[in-house]
């Protein structure tokens, strides 16, 4: 088997992108792993011990030989949304990982080598928010790739870094203390010892800066960099949506979506799309959180306004007003 037109989700970290893979893996027209698919670029990252690292790739870093690489990772660790996938997700990623981690090995083996002799082809659904900084290398990679691109709106979606940056629980990023880099943070409004999300181009450079400062930087850079990508290939490889649209009216943009990529709007999307997962938050969306960290959102209003404007939204005063208002 070999990957033929995947699907990959790309946006800023807390745009979105898991609530929409969640919506879309549901479905057996794709392949996907149960969480996101970092593993794919342990090859590429700095140091394996954080294969999160948002390494920074374009159509010159792919060579021959990545092919066979790619199909390989892929190819260990997706499943249709069966049986064997959620064997997978409970058996082998559970507080007893350390003791079933060789037989997972052996599993991803097996799996590697069986599904090579298989023939046909199968469609990689993959979203991680790294990729927006290897949107070039994975257009190269996979030539019949769609992308989807997904949207929010700046005030909410930094927001919801800043929250992200101070939790302590499911955000915390702890394997990362290994970095030297984590001794020189001095990062005002934020009391951890470890840089959480994407390491943007440049990332170094905020070790000393304001939380709000950084989340604005992640934030803007996902999109520079993805926007660059995307106006050098075709349109009818990249669909933009925007998170508050699918917050809005699931169904609608989610038949879109499916059109989009070449798969039917069947019954396991239309049964997430009736009632959406709660998936990386403890509680529902609400257009006025932001409001809690406004002061920080407005003071950073003006480096944003222009990219956020480009992306079709309005300015962050615009909406502090009719937020307040509403």
């Amino acid at each position: 088997m070999k990957i033929k037109k995947p699907v990959f989700i790309i946006g800023c970290p807390r745009s979105g992108t898991t609530l929409l893979f969640t919506i879309l893996k549901s479905s057996n027209q794709f392949w996907a792993s149960h969480s996101e698919a970092h593993f794919v670029w342990e090859k590429f990252v700095p140091d394996q011990r954080d294969p999160m690292y948002a390494v920074y790739m374009t159509e010159e870093d792919y060579a021959p030989e990545d092919e066979e690489y790619l199909n390989n990772k892929y190819s260990e660790r997706v499943y249709q949304h069966d049986t064997l996938g959620n064997v997978s997700q409970y058996a082998f990623y559970s507080k007893f990982r350390k003791i079933t981690n060789p037989l997972y090995v052996a599993w991803r083996t097996f799996l590697r080598l069986t599904r090579k002799m298989v023939p046909g082809a199968y469609k990689v659904l993959d979203k991680t928010p790294p990729n927006t900084y290897r949107v070039r290398y994975l257009a190269k990679a996979f030539p019949d790739a769609k992308f989807i691109y997904i949207t929010r709106h700046a005030a909410t979606n930094i927001s919801s870094l800043i929250e992200g940056w101070k939790s302590t629980g499911r955000f915390n990023f702890k394997f990362r203390e290994f970095y030297p880099e984590n001794k020189e943070m001095d990062i005002k409004g934020y009391d951890g010892n470890v840089w959480k999300f994407t390491h943007a181009p440049g990332w170094k450079e905020y070790l000393k800066k304001p939380l709000e400062e950084i989340c604005a930087f992640q934030w803007q850079s996902a999109h520079k960099y993805s926007l660059e990508a995307f106006e050098m290939m075709d349109d009818s490889r990249v669909m933009q949506i925007k998170y508050e649209d699918l917050i809005a009216n699931p169904p609608e943009l989610i038949q879109k979506i499916c059109n989009f990529a070449d798969v039917e709007y069947d019954a396991a999307i239309r049964k997430n799309c009736e009632e959406l997962p709660v998936v990386s938050t403890n509680s529902k969306p609400d257009p006025k959180k932001w409001l809690k960290n406004r002061d920080l959102i407005l003071s950073i209003a003006n480096d944003v306004n222009e990219m956020n404007e480009k992306l079709g939204y309005e300015k962050i005063e615009a909406v502090e007003a009719q937020t307040i208002a509403s």
